[in-house]
């Protein structure tokens, strides 16, 4: 978090941050919520090993005033918190999942620490709250190639130089997952040693076996730690949304007041959703109501939820759990939690039943079938549209009923779906493109709703074979009611659709709502206003991910090389989505007093910044050319002279090579210490730059890369080719003031106080020839 200061000026920008992703959590209707802490003082890990996060840095001066704060507000919000002496949040987290799987739930830890992932199970899953996505087996072998059960194994290899855990010298994640794949546990690893190849490699593993064992006992969990958990407590309403509220006031948390107001009613029942919240825990008992799911949180938090899993009711009760049976049933009605013999649609491990068939339907073959709460593994059925041939693409439940997508790819349904759409008033719209640059992006497909459950996909551009519509005979067939302001359209990120179409020859007017803007001032200091995380907040939804379609690094595809089917069940999505969340955020709006603010000023904002990121900005590329030969010499010559007073040959911009020489060698004063670390910062290097010639050097060394890298050199690669301009993306949604910012390239940010971003200035034009750029600011 950036720093923040309260109205008595006392730190509380972590208060903030773990404030807004507990409301976060709550929003995701949890049935049970618990907070983990680490407690001051040594853990059994130390009398294992007494250099165990020795070399840790002392927590910051202005985070350790905020955790009792911390602790109040987990109290106003009436939630558990979990701690034991002798042992660390991680183990309590361990001991939970264990505990709620025993019980037949299920878990999520809301943690982005890697030793969690060896609780990862059937049961168990992880949740990184930053980027909002689960971490799963799958997602443990794609990153690691390695199994739940051997990550303890893979751990106790690589070792972790922040923790002070030894490893195996030279075994770094590569190799460990290459160990592991051939032999498959650390003592068959070492059973073999004698036979891996690398002659030093051999060597450090026979000489660290006693050295890896122990590794492992210290990154091993423990999962039966001494604590009681108390489930019964969990009933809705121990929240008390005033002293929150108060708290807020005493922070200066405007907009997280807001936020729990809207969560919370008078009596502290979060409304109108069916949400557990734990109490503090009571020694009474440690049974688990019939709820499925437990998640938790690395501060660290536990939640428990029961949607989209198998019923827990269902699972055949511990002996402890039997005599308290009938209690808990009784709780988990009052909760709306499912008996055994039935459930909230298709929750108890069944597959969800086919959407229903029109004429001439088929199933589609070789889609991978449904497993309860998996979203990315739903089935898609095929379905006529009447007289056209048109297939449907059914995708998953938002609200317990199926979104199901019309895929429109002949002239015959093009013509019956333009019929349709001339008598809507009001739809939602979203482009899929070639480029997430819109001056460079080619329209893939095209995508509508009008109702709750119900998208169409245009395929303008597909694989080779697959059926598509003309783009340009499309376009026009559409223009008219694209360009009807009559007819009011709704969208997320509206300004990329808008600059897409002004691209192929469309104006859309009549756009009335964005939901992402709409969720921006609703709360701008969230991290995330996409339709991914709005689903998920609003809608309890977890969207189709584009990394499902086109992948990521150098396997990534373009849109249009994906199966039409596929693209139409994720464009769909990105027209139903928006349709359905727009009413909900209307009315936050209004609530919230900020609908003129939304109607009268960041929705005709979006004409404004469509024209300028359409327009663009002459470059002069001849100038930077010369200006990057310029900033190469110096380089060269920076790195002679930094070689020189090193004494030998380094990596400049390596931080440990920089480390040992200012530090080891030079014997220069340390700075603070980060995770890799001494830091070699800028502001550390400017303190060490009044002792030795060296800093300075480095110093200026990285000024020149970082202008060279950063605009010099790729600046004149975002030059579109027809326009002969850069086309600079200005956000609304990304800065929590509200002031916009400005993004490939960043425009906002080259340097003016220096003769060398003054240069680098001098290389952008006024669009007519003896024009004049004017540059303002306001004070705030």
């Amino acid at each position: 978090m950036p720093e923040m200061t309260g109205p008595r000026g006392q730190p509380v920008g972590a208060v903030f941050g773990f404030t807004r992703d507990l409301l976060g959590l709550i929003e995701q209707k949890p049935d049970f919520l618990l907070c983990a802490f680490d407690l001051p003082g040594k853990t059994f890990r130390h009398q294992l090993y007494p250099e165990y996060k020795a070399e840790r840095p002392e927590m910051h001066e202005d985070l350790q005033p905020q955790i009792p704060v911390i602790r109040q507000m987990l109290s106003a919000l009436g939630i558990a918190q979990l701690e034991c002496p002798g042992y660390e949040a991680d183990d309590i987290l361990a001991t939970v999942a264990r505990r709620a799987e025993d019980l037949g739930a299920h878990c999520v830890l809301v943690t982005n620490d890697k030793d969690c992932r060896q609780l990862i199970s059937d049961h168990c899953k992880l949740y990184n709250i930053r980027k909002g996505e689960y971490f799963d087996r799958r997602s443990l072998l794609d990153e690691w190639g390695i199994r739940p059960d051997q990550v303890v194994d893979f751990q106790a290899l690589v070792g972790d130089p922040v923790d002070q855990i030894p490893g195996v010298p030279l075994i770094g994640p590569k190799i460990a997952r290459q160990l592991l794949e051939q032999y498959g546990s650390l003592e068959n690893i070492f059973d073999h040693a004698h036979q891996v190849a690398g002659v030093k490699r051999r060597e450090n593993l026979i000489a660290s076996r006693q050295q890896a064992m122990l590794s492992r006992q210290l990154v091993r969990l423990e999962d039966n730690v001494p604590i009681v958990i108390d489930w019964n407590t969990a009933r809705l309403g121990r929240a008390n949304p005033d002293a929150a509220l108060a708290l807020c006031d005493e922070l200066g948390f405007r907009s997280l007041a807001g936020k729990i107001r809207r969560l919370f009613s008078a009596d502290g029942r979060s409304a109108p959703v069916r949400t557990f919240l734990v109490g503090p825990p009571q020694p009474e008992t440690q049974v688990l109501p019939e709820a499925d799911v437990v998640q938790a949180t690395a501060t660290d938090s536990v939640v428990a939820n029961s949607r989209d899993t198998p019923s827990a009711s269902a699972a055949v009760a511990p002996p402890h759990v039997s005599a308290v049976a009938d209690e808990q049933r009784t709780i988990a009605r009052e909760a709306g939690i499912p008996d055994a013999d039935g459930g909230f649609g298709d929750r108890a491990g069944r597959s969800s039943p086919q959407a229903t068939k029109g004429p001439a339907s088929s199933v589609a073959s070789g889609e991978p079938s449904s497993t309860a709460g998996d979203k990315s593994s739903s089935p898609a059925s095929v379905e006529a549209l009447p007289t056209a041939g048109g297939p449907e693409a059914r995708i998953v439940a938002v609200g317990n009923r199926p979104i199901t997508v019309t895929i429109v790819d002949t002239p015959q349904a093009f013509m019956e779906f333009v019929a349709l759409l001339r008598q809507q008033k009001r739809f939602s719209i979203d482009t899929e493109t070639t480029h997430v640059w819109p001056r460079w992006a080619e329209i893939v497909g095209l995508s509508f709703a009008w109702e709750d459950h119900r998208g169409w996909y245009l395929p303008l551009r597909a694989p080779e074979g697959e059926p598509r519509l003309d783009a340009s005979e499309t376009l026009s067939q559409l223009r008219d009611v694209l360009e009807d302001a009559g007819a009011t359209k709704i969208g997320q990120n509206l300004k990329y659709d808008r600059i897409v179409l002004r691209c192929a020859g469309i104006e859309l007017r009549g756009a009335d709502f964005d939901t992402m803007i709409a969720d921006y001032l609703l709360d701008s200091g969230s991290r995330s206003h996409s339709l991914d995380a709005m689903a998920h907040r609003y809608l309890n939804h977890s969207t189709i991910r584009i990394a499902e379609l086109i992948g990521s690094g150098r396997n990534q595809k373009r849109m249009d090389e994906v199966p039409v089917r596929l693209v139409a069940a994720y464009a769909g999505e990105d027209a139903v989505l928006p349709w359905r969340l727009a009413p909900i955020l209307k009315e936050r709006l209004e609530q919230a007093g900020l609908r003129s603010l939304f109607e009268q000023v960041e929705m005709p904002l979006i004409d404004v910044l469509v024209d300028m990121e359409h327009l663009g900005m002459p470059i002069d590329a001849r100038l930077l050319e010369r200006l990057g030969d310029v900033y190469q010499r110096r380089l060269d010559e920076l790195q002679s002279q930094i070689i020189e007073l090193a004494g030998h040959p380094l990596n400049i911009d390596s931080p440990k090579q920089l480390q040992q020489v200012l530090f080891h060698e030079l014997g220069l004063p340390r700075g603070r210490r980060t995770q890799t670390g001494n830091s070699t910062d800028a502001e550390t290097l400017e303190e060490l730059a009044r002792l030795h010639p060296l800093p300075a050097k480095i110093l200026e060394y990285r000024q020149y890369a970082k202008l060279k890298g950063t605009y010099v050199d790729a600046l004149p690669r975002m030059v579109h080719p027809q326009t002969g301009r850069v086309h600079s993306s200005f956000n609304q949604v990304v800065t929590a003031t509200g002031r916009l910012s400005s993004s490939n390239p960043n425009l906002q940010n080259i340097p003016v106080r220096t003769a060398l971003g003054k240069s680098i200035r001098r290389a952008f034009l006024p669009s007519d020839p003896g024009g004049r750029i004017i540059s303002a600011d306001y004070s705030q």
